[in-house]
């Protein structure tokens, strides 16, 4: 065969297809790592220990569950076609009349979303990577969680103190002490996002 193989793979539509999905979810995923960032943020700021540790607690208990059972419950519960929360909370506020109308006139999708159907997120080709977009939602990984709230409180009370002495506000307290104090745990939920998108795609089909 020589290098048939990899010419054949090079004219493949489905090989540069595979690299625009991973990108896709690659760019959504760093964008979703900022909500596990707010909420860290929110824990180190309670002014309760109490109340911190009961949060910690709380984030802890999704690392112990096996990850199959987050990804049935997410199939069965959330993406499922006839009787799924998603497509129940689309119908109920009238927004998959919004979808409908987005989908044939914008995206020419078709009728994907008609009032008499009920989508299939996992098993329609458009709608899977909409599907793997919003899969975790909230997407407030206990992990990120935990990580970012280890960083913050490895930070000196009196850095705070000196902020509060010269009058600091919550945002400027955010970007000008915490944010660059806790890059390093950035980095490493970075990385852990890379590498778990690469694995995520190629290893399973990827969506057209």
């Amino acid at each position: 065969m020589g290098l048939r193989n990899y010419v054949d793979l090079v004219k493949n539509a489905d090989f540069w297809n595979s690299f625009r999905v991973a990108f896709i979810i690659g760019l959504w995923n760093v964008v979703k790592m900022s909500t596990a960032l707010a909420v860290a943020v929110a824990i180190h700021r309670c002014r309760s220990a109490r109340v911190q540790f009961l949060y910690r607690i709380l984030f802890v208990i999704p690392m112990v569950l096996p990850g199959l059972v987050i990804v049935l419950i997410w199939r069965s519960f959330f993406f499922e076609a006839t009787s799924g929360y998603l497509n129940l909370f689309l119908k109920s506020t009238g927004l998959m009349k919004v979808l409908d109308y987005i989908a044939r006139n914008f995206l020419g999708w078709g009728d994907i979303f008609a009032p008499d159907k009920n989508p299939a997120w996992l098993g329609h080709p458009r709608l899977i990577l909409p599907a793997c977009i919003i899969w975790g939602f909230p997407w407030v990984g206990s992990f990120a969680v935990l990580t970012h709230l280890a960083k913050l409180q490895s930070v000196s009370r009196d850095i705070y103190e000196a902020a509060d002495i010269d009058g600091v506000n919550w945002w400027t307290k955010f970007t000008r002490i915490e944010f660059p104090l806790i890059t390093g745990s950035i980095y490493i939920n970075l990385v852990f996002t890379i590498i778990g998108t690469i694995c995520l795609l190629y290893t399973s089909p990827s969506p057209r």
